[in-house]
């Protein structure tokens, strides 16, 4: 994937579908020991958002729990019950047109989303930009001008929805696994 991709470094958006919790979760990129996300409860309002410096992986094992509580010794690993363990496609289903963008205009963040879902947790990207920022740009008391985050070449089984001042302007979406029916959602 690091040949494929040609920088390591990508933005980890982390959710739910509305209305499901996941406990004690875990992200691996396949057949690897350590994680690269974990988090003692998943849910739509709990949405995680880093940046990781790392390959994006080929793959990725996701598992959750009946619990985010640790193990008894004080090693720093959920001791709950796996209740879902799946392995989805990642770095294969990225086209080739984003890595293509990103090498032609280098400043923009590769943004891999993660939806969890009961059905199958939900993988969509795009790239994120702030056209016209420029860091020398200051207001009058000296802080840096805020410029929206622009998101290109969206894909994937999602897109959340674009919400400005607490209004959706346009409605998010998902592909429903069992049906493949496109399911608007205002999240």
């Amino acid at each position: 994937m690091l040949q494929r991709f040609g920088r390591p470094g990508f933005e980890l958006v982390v959710d739910a579908v509305a209305g499901q919790e996941f406990l004690g979760v875990e992200f691996f990129p396949e057949y690897a020991k350590h994680s690269f996300y974990r988090a003692g409860g998943q849910t739509l309002r709990s949405q995680a958002k880093m940046i990781l410096s790392q390959p994006v992986p080929e793959r990725a094992r996701i598992l959750w729990r009946d619990s985010d509580k640790f193990a008894p010794d004080g090693r720093a690993v959920y001791a709950g019950n796996i209740l879902g363990d799946e392995t989805i496609e990642v770095g294969s289903r990225i086209p080739q047109e984003i890595i293509d963008d990103l090498e032609r205009d280098p400043r923009g963040n590769l943004r891999l989303k993660f939806r969890m879902s009961k059905d199958g947790t939900l993988f969509g990207w795009d790239i994120q930009r702030r056209p016209g920022y420029d860091p020398n740009l200051r207001d009058p008391q000296g802080r840096d001008i805020h410029f929206p985050a622009v998101h290109s070449f969206a894909g994937g089984d999602f897109r959340e929805a674009e919400i400005v001042n607490g209004k959706v302007v346009h409605k998010g979406w998902y592909i429903e696994r069992r049906t493949g029916r496109k399911v608007e959602t205002d999240y």
